[in-house]
């Protein structure tokens, strides 16, 4: 190996996933087309790590974010990164916190109340496709995003979406309104992802996007069944309660430590 090639392997080799699989179900994650995705999330399957490239795109996108926030200030806007009373992120919690949504900000557009504010960084292709055909069509998952918050808060009507150009560092934008008809539509989606009955997307492996799902081989096989933590919250057995806890429907009691009876989450017939 060259000196070269050593190089970039040790910046590689250093890039690593930090901290525990998230147990919850997010905003940022509620746009996914496959229930059964957005359920083994919940309960904290593993997932296959990312690449040390992705991690650093995702670091960049956070870069950018802060960017953005200081251009809308000085472009005359009020925007607040944080929740003056926890002095942390703007968060919405519901079952216990086994749902939460997590924005960029609030801002003032002016209009008398603060509007939610969602920043995203963009290749060339998706930019001009969000210009185009607007972010509903152009990308469902940010759309269900702002919905799922909006409709969290429950006191928010409008979402700012901005749309930063990586390639040309022009921007795009877009005012949201809240539609009470597609938070609806995220509600039963999140019941069912709730109540272990969530949906494949589908039917075989060789489908796109399971072809490109990171936790593809745990959803259609068993070889790396062992990956999964034996905990009451990945046994298909629990429910989640309004507490934050679990219960367990086949021992019909709080779950404290799993048992004999631990089972993987099957998923229900595909969509």
């Amino acid at each position: 190996m060259s000196i070269e090639d050593d190089i970039i392997a040790s910046i590689d080799d250093a890039e690593r996933e930090e901290g525990e699989q998230r147990a919850y179900l997010g905003a940022s994650m509620i746009g996914n087309q496959c229930e059964f995705y957005l359920q083994m999330g919940l309960r904290g399957y593993p997932k296959k790590p990312f690449p040390p490239n992705v991690l650093r795109i995702f670091a960049l996108g956070h870069a950018i974010e802060d960017m953005v926030v200081k251009h809308l200030k000085k472009a005359g806007y009020s925007v607040m990164e944080k929740d003056d009373f926890t002095g942390r992120q703007f968060e919405w919690k519901a079952i216990g916190g086994h749902v939460k949504g997590h924005a960029d900000g609030m801002i003032d557009l002016g209009k008398g109340s603060l509007s939610l504010l969602e920043i995203k960084s963009m290749n060339d292709k998706k930019h001009k496709e969000f210009v185009k055909r607007g972010i509903k069509a152009a990308n469902a998952t940010y759309y269900e995003q702002m919905q799922m918050m909006m409709g969290m808060a429950g006191n928010i009507t409008e979402c700012l979406f901005i749309a930063y150009n990586k390639n040309d560092s022009t921007y795009a934008c877009e005012v949201v309104e809240y539609d009470e008809f597609d938070y609806a539509y995220i509600v039963e989606k999140t019941n069912r992802v709730l109540s272990g009955s969530a949906l494949r997307l589908r039917d075989a492996p060789d489908k796109f996007p399971c072809t490109w799902c990171d936790r593809a081989q745990l959803c259609w096989g068993e070889e790396l069944d062992e990956q999964i933590p034996k905990l009451c919250r990945t046994c298909r057995h629990s429910r989640p309660t309004d507490e934050g806890g679990w219960k367990c429907i086949k021992h019909n009691k709080l779950c404290q430590n799993p048992c004999d009876d631990w089972a993987r989450l099957e998923a229900e017939p595909c969509l």
